[in-house]
């Protein structure tokens, strides 16, 4: 049999579509075509298909996805679609795949991968280690009735509030670890290309609240996936216009005839610390599917350059000089911290700081375990400036944004 791993050309889609359908269900092949056809960052390249004799026998896709930290941006790269038709099963072509798709990603400067999957130790195999997420729900008759007279809450308008929208999430973002950057591009596509069953009904129930007349925040709420709100925002200072939300919502998933309202979004986002603020009891859940895998470790703490001097800055850090080997599995670099400019390349020197992956990609994304593990790790190092490079912060890559 001739065997040959490349990318996708436009006459693969005949075959490319219903293999995806074959893999994923009846009816999903316009949903694929949407997801990779209408991508804000569509690159034809990182389409991936494997060919048996002429024929597509497996695909995996690769999303450009580029992420906040701070001030600065990282290229992240979601890997999607991952199918094997059921004839060619049990021959490695998903992992022959997969491992293309990194080559890929290293070659093209990305930084970090991501994917979402209920069969982790798969994926482990080459690579991507699990981070665990808290996601919280309340009951919704807990919710107190907030009387807040200033706040109009209405129903989400569609293109008409899309600018405002950007405007909030653009703000709101910022402070969180590893959001997607979003584009003109994608809020303008964003209706489309995200189009899944059940999205009129889910745009219905979502909600825009205003003060003065002006925008300050939005909910995005899905009705028909288990009274779920998937993302949420408001302007800093609109903590009366939060709360107006979070009310709207309680209300909307009782009127539905909801239990608990759930939110996809972890501890410390603004609903949970509204909720907890006001004593309403919050059921912790912890979800396994987002797995992460670093592509390039140096390249990676150069793109988070610009961040890591503002937090050297602001821990009054920026007037040292320090170097030591960072090891984190597979990946090495040799990092530089000179005043509060930060810069890091590849080496095979032995390391100075070992931790693993999953312990990094914890760190990294401001969670304390692997804050702890990675400042423990450099406990030797003189002024040792982990913990202030890798501070707690919220890790929030909204579930709108899955590919």
């Amino acid at each position: 049999m001739a065997e040959v791993v490349r990318a996708a050309t436009e006459a693969d889609y005949p075959e490319l579509l219903p293999l995806l359908e074959t893999c994923f269900g009846t009816g999903t092949g316009p949903d694929f075509e949407r997801i990779i056809t209408l991508d804000p960052w569509r690159d034809p390249e990182n389409t991936r298909v494997l060919i048996v004799d002429g024929h597509v026998a497996s695909h995996v896709q690769v999303h450009y996805r580029p992420v906040r930290f701070g001030c600065a941006q990282a290229v992240m790269g979601g890997i999607g679609h991952v199918g094997t038709h059921p004839d060619f099963r049990k021959r490695g072509y998903s992992t022959r795949l997969l491992n293309d798709c990194i080559r890929l990603m290293e070659r093209k400067g990305y930084h970090l991968s991501l994917l979402f999957t209920g069969i982790n130790d798969f994926y482990a195999k080459d690579g991507w280690r699990t981070i665990p997420t808290e996601r919280f729900s309340v009951a919704a008759t807990d919710v107190p009735i907030w009387d807040e007279p200033a706040v109009c809450v209405r129903p989400y308008g569609g293109d008409d509030d899309r600018e405002a929208r950007r405007a909030i999430y653009d703000t709101v973002c910022h402070g969180w670890l590893g959001a997607l950057r979003r584009t003109p591009l994608y809020w303008q596509r964003q209706p489309k290309w995200a189009r899944l069953e059940g999205a009129d009904e889910d745009a219905r129930h979502s909600l825009m609240a205003e003060v003065g007349g002006r925008a300050v925040g939005y909910a995005a709420f899905r009705p028909l996936s288990g009274h779920l709100c998937f993302e949420f925002a408001a302007l800093p200072g609109c903590d009366a216009a939060a709360r107006a939300m979070v009310c709207a919502l309680a209300r909307q998933t009782v009127e539905l005839g909801g239990d608990l309202l759930h939110f996809d979004l972890p501890p410390g986002t603004q609903p949970h610390r509204i909720l907890a603020d006001a004593g309403v009891p919050i059921e912790l859940g912890t979800s396994r599917h987002y797995m992460y895998r670093v592509i390039d470790l140096a390249g990676l703490l150069n793109a988070l350059a610009p961040e890591f001097a503002v937090r050297l800055q602001e821990a009054d850090r920026a007037g040292g000089r320090s170097s030591f080997v960072l090891d984190i599995e597979s990946h090495r670099a040799a990092v530089t911290i000179d005043r509060a400019r930060v810069h890091a390349h590849p080496t095979t020197s032995a390391p100075d700081v070992c931790v693993t992956q999953q312990e990094f990609l914890r760190a990294l994304h401001g969670y304390d375990d692997g804050r702890a593990a990675l400042d423990a790790a450099g406990s030797g190092l003189p002024h040792n400036p982990l913990g202030v490079l890798f501070p707690r912060g919220v890790h929030v890559y909204a579930a709108g944004d899955h590919f």
